[in-house]
């Protein structure tokens, strides 16, 4: 609970804490970086998960569904796969068969805690694990373990209340 508390307390106030070029991997093989995949006027929320963690499996519908209601106007979802490279092939068919609408990215095996402690300045504790950054990129808040939709949705507003797309859809 307090963590909830402290992921809230964070966005809320607007404290920021540093990016990191954290390096992934698309499924289909393509180079990225964490602050690539930020668009200038939305909200980020990525969702660390793991091949073998059952709460990331019962999160991904409502993930899917806050993703597809706000990615066109104020909010998108970002999934990194904790587990790393040499994983490769069963986080692919893992992908393959949950068939999401928002992109899993797969980070260096070997540096992924370094780089999460890096980012967030805490120990990387397991999955699910999320991270807000605001628009623009910086992080606004880390939160370890399930959480709802609704505690999303008091930071980055209700999906039914927006009214046009995002300039970032054009990025």
């Amino acid at each position: 609970m307090f963590a909830v508390r402290m992921f809230f307390l964070l966005a809320l106030l607007g404290i920021s804490m540093p990016g990191s070029t954290m390096e992934l991997v698309s499924v289909s093989g393509n180079k990225t970086n964490l602050n690539a995949l930020h668009k200038s006027k939305m909200w980020t929320l990525v969702f660390v998960w793991s091949l073998d963690c059952v709460a990331c499996e019962k999160q991904k519908p409502m993930l899917e569904a806050f993703h597809n209601d706000h990615r066109l106007a104020n909010a998108h979802v970002i999934g990194i796969v904790s587990d790393g490279d040499e994983h490769t092939d069963a986080i692919k068919q893992r992908i393959k068969g949950n068939a999401l609408s928002f992109n899993s990215y797969i980070p260096e095996s070997d540096r992924f805690n370094e780089e999460f402690s890096k980012l967030s300045y805490a120990d990387f504790k397991g999955t699910p694990t999320y991270l807000l950054y605001e628009p623009g990129g910086t992080l606004a808040g880390v939160h370890a373990g399930v959480i709802q939709r609704s505690k999303l949705e008091e930071i980055v507003g209700p999906a039914e209340q927006l009214q046009t797309p995002s300039m970032d859809l054009i990025r």
